[in-house]
């Protein structure tokens, strides 16, 4: 479906009620962290890994020393991994993995061959692409009807990723393009013929006694007062007061909405989407 047949502008109430209804439908919770999530979607599938090299094949991350794709193999029935960089791949392929060489926004033909999939997992994918709506397009190709694309990624209303946007601090990583949003990820998926079946957020903070988060923010916001005081800056710079500010800091304003919206809000540090094929083609 599409906005277009309720309205003929994006910013008409039939479409606007139309984009509502949709994202109300999908929005839901996840437990755990983005790990088991992603295991266990992956469980006893036949799953495509997209991105597999994660940067260095040799940078253990995700628990227990190991990376995302040792974590879904372990998970799958079957996994076969991906990744444009040739590298990586020879490398991965000569621990033992199953890994094809290929660019999921361009040439296909050696992934089609291994097609269709269960699953296809992109995890913190999207926000490095040139082309994002090419990963569902292709994702949707590669999926027998049925499967499922999911998608992990910043999410970009994350407290503390706001306030560095709008306080002008540079600390995201510097190859990301994009902040992938609900609304956006469901008009991509739209317009390439899939289902936004579901999405949320995981990861940190994780959940405490908010008594607890509200001491810690007082505690690190006066010790960072002192800190500049004695005048120690933040690196990089925090807004007007450049307070040395750990990274990880919630502001005060920020536990209270944790603590009123709790998981079911747009809060945690990574969103998480599933898009589906669907069934009856």
């Amino acid at each position: 479906m599409s906005w277009r047949e309720f309205g003929d502008h994006p910013n008409s109430r039939p479409a606007l009620r139309y984009r509502d209804k949709q994202l109300r439908k999908a929005a839901g919770t996840f437990r755990g962290s983005r790990i088991a999530v992603l295991k266990r979607l992956a469980r006893d599938q036949k799953v495509l890994d997209v991105g597999c090299v994660s940067h260095n094949f040799h940078f253990a991350s995700g628990g227990k020393g190991r990376w995302l794709h040792q974590h879904i193999v372990e998970a799958a029935a079957q996994c076969v991994g991906t990744d444009y960089d040739e590298a990586g791949v020879k490398e991965m392929k000569a621990a033992g993995f199953d890994v094809v060489h290929a660019d999921i926004t361009g040439d296909l033909g050696p992934l089609l061959e291994r097609a269709p999939f269960d699953v296809v997992i992109a995890g913190e994918i999207i926000e490095h692409l040139a082309s994002p709506q090419q990963l569902l397009a292709s994702s949707r190709e590669l999926l027998r009807p049925g499967g499922k694309l999911v998608i992990t990624t910043p999410n970009p209303y994350a407290p503390r990723r706001v306030r560095a946007g709008a306080l002008g601090v540079t600390w995201e990583n510097a190859d990301h393009v994009l902040y992938a949003f609900p609304s956006g990820m469901a008009e991509m998926a739209d317009r390439t013929g899939l289902v936004l079946k579901r999405f949320g957020t995981v990861g940190w903070p994780a959940r405490t006694s908010v008594t607890r988060n509200g001491v810690d923010s007082l505690r690190q916001l006066l010790g960072a007062a002192v800190a500049r005081a004695r005048g120690q800056r933040a690196n990089p710079r925090r807004g007007r007061l450049n307070l040395p500010l750990p990274g990880h800091w919630l502001a005060p304003v920020d536990v209270i909405l944790h603590r009123v919206r709790g998981r079911r809000g747009m809060l945690r540090e990574t969103s998480v989407y599933i898009l589906q094929r669907p069934v009856d083609e």
